[in-house]
């Protein structure tokens, strides 16, 4: 008898839209093998792009002023089988506003398969994979780094999503059968 399908939960902060359009790539492949997905978009309305907006929070994030999200979490992720993590890198590590998504939940470290994929400019994507680490209390099966550039070229793109969901499968069964 086969497994049951493994539920599924991408959170994705996006200031740019890059990790939507992630996000959006990994539903897409998750559904070609019948493997529904859940979203949810942490929420604060202030990441919006412009250059002015991307210097404030800089700023902010260096002199760790408190984020307040426009929305509370709504999905409880111990409910899921795989739980994806996407974000931009904010002055070289995870933006304030995910911090404060994931220091208002609980996860099964247990059961459940972890995964991320982090945008950057420059640097600062393996900080940011370890803050969320420390925040969940786990550490991720499996993790992918895109620079900023890649997003010129849609089909590299849409390429390394594929490749990413396909890992983040196989994670999860050999997750499943220690």
């Amino acid at each position: 008898m086969a497994a049951p399908q493994p539920r599924i939960l991408i959170i994705y902060f996006t200031r740019t839209g890059n990790s939507k359009m992630i996000c959006d790539n990994l539903v897409a492949e998750f559904q070609k093998s019948g493997i529904n997905t859940v979203t949810e978009a942490v929420v604060f309305n202030d990441a919006t792009p412009g250059v002015g907006k991307y210097w404030k929070h800089v700023f902010k994030s260096l002199f760790g002023a408190k984020y307040q999200l426009d929305a509370e979490p709504v999905n409880d992720p111990r409910q899921f089988d795989i739980v994806i993590f996407g974000t931009p890198v904010w002055s070289w590590g995870l933006p304030p506003p995910v911090a404060e998504w994931l220091k208002k939940r609980n996860f099964d470290i247990t059961r459940t398969t972890f995964a991320a994929y982090v945008q950057m400019n420059a640097q600062g994507a393996e900080s940011c994979i370890k803050d969320i680490e420390k925040l969940i209390k786990a550490k991720m099966s499996v993790s992918i780094i895109s620079k900023s550039g890649e997003f010129k070229n849609r089909s590299n793109i849409d390429a390394k999503s594929v490749e990413f969901a396909a890992n983040i499968l196989k994670a999860h069964t050999e997750h499943l059968q220690k």
